[in-house]
């Protein structure tokens, strides 16, 4: 696959930039943004987060940090998140989920990292709900090293609808 897609390497002035971008996307949470991830001492993660840009254009961004292994230093989707992936304005194709795929295991190796570890987010943090993500890895050779079960479950239109749902008594603890 050629993916066209260039991977640069995010630095600190970028930070509000990052965050709008996370804010507008489709699939990114309050865990992906710089507020959030500069929360955690300077020296606890050794941050090596990624943008990648289509057509000089930001088209998706990749909260990362290096961290230490036995083998070398592992590009691991950022810890400090508790869940990773890619983060993107719109829901990716699949084409475009393994172009960025393609892309992030060409940097890694390009910059001699011994592997890459990717923390998937439940599927209920994306919208249109798609595993095209999940798929493109799995097919280019990444494997689970466990598996975690979720679930979500739709609430009514409002706070005060859903509060209603409770009994009296209960209310109370909520």
């Amino acid at each position: 696959m050629n993916s066209k897609i260039e991977v640069y390497r995010f630095e600190e002035p970028d930070s509000d930039e990052w965050d709008e971008f996370v804010d507008r996307s489709c699939n990114g949470t309050m865990f992906h943004t710089r507020r959030f991830l500069n929360y955690h001492p300077q020296d606890r993660f050794h941050d090596h987060s990624l943008y990648f840009q289509k057509k000089e254009k930001r088209h998706a961004i990749f909260p990362a940090a290096s961290v230490k292994a036995k083998n070398g230093d592992i590009l691991h989707s950022h810890p400090g998140a508790t869940i990773g992936s890619f983060i993107t304005k719109t829901s990716s194709s699949l084409k475009e989920s393994f172009d960025l795929v393609t892309s992030l295991v060409k940097y890694a190796q390009d910059k001699k990292f011994s592997g890459i570890k990717i923390t998937l987010p439940p599927n209920c943090y994306s919208e249109p709900k798609s595993n095209y993500m999940e798929f493109a890895l799995l097919k280019i050779g990444f494997t689970y090293l466990k598996r975690e079960v979720s679930s979500m479950m739709v609430l009514p239109g409002t706070i005060e609808e859903t509060m209603n749902g409770f009994k009296p008594s209960h209310r109370q603890a909520v």
